[in-house]
């Protein structure tokens, strides 16, 4: 069941139909990762070659940055119900919360550990740009990869 659910949201990912675009970002995609971006909906998926995904987008509901932290909470304390619905289990229930500062972007992260694919990670996370744009996304993969992606929100730049 468990890795039913996991591909099942990978799939959901890998079916958004892509009308390829350039992203209005700078990114040093990691190797081994592709990106595409949906021109109607800037909608980023970043597909990790050995397993995993990340997802960048703009945030659809008016949002300041000071709210960016308490939203993430707020998300963070639904998430594992909703994922216990699914048959996913976590390592525990509490995130691990943190803080995104780079270049561009600014703001916070929710990371769960899961207990099937070993050394996966669920992250949640919504950042800001400095002139009223919010995004937010996940990360579904390895722990090692989501410092990569870290890495890359960190280093993003505006074109």
């Amino acid at each position: 069941m468990k890795p039913i659910v996991l591909s099942a949201l990978v799939s959901l990912v890998a079916a958004v139909p892509v009308h390829a675009a350039e992203s209005p970002f700078e990114w040093k995609v990691p190797e081994g990762w592709k990106m595409t971006v949906d021109e109607k909906v800037q909608f980023h998926t970043f597909k990790i070659q050995e397993g995993g995904v990340m997802m960048f987008s703009q945030w659809p509901a008016p949002t300041k940055p000071a709210e960016i932290s308490k939203t993430v909470k707020d998300m963070a304390r639904r998430f594992p119900e909703l994922v216990k619905a699914k048959g996913v289990k976590l390592k525990k229930d509490e995130a691990t919360a943190g803080e995104i500062k780079g270049v561009l972007f600014e703001g916070s992260f929710a990371l769960f550990e899961m207990e099937f694919p070993k050394d996966y990670v669920q992250t949640m996370y919504m950042v800001h740009d400095g002139k009223g744009g919010v995004f937010n996304g996940q990360f579904t993969g390895k722990m090692a990869d989501w410092a990569k992606g870290l890495e890359m929100l960190k280093t993003a730049k505006a074109k």
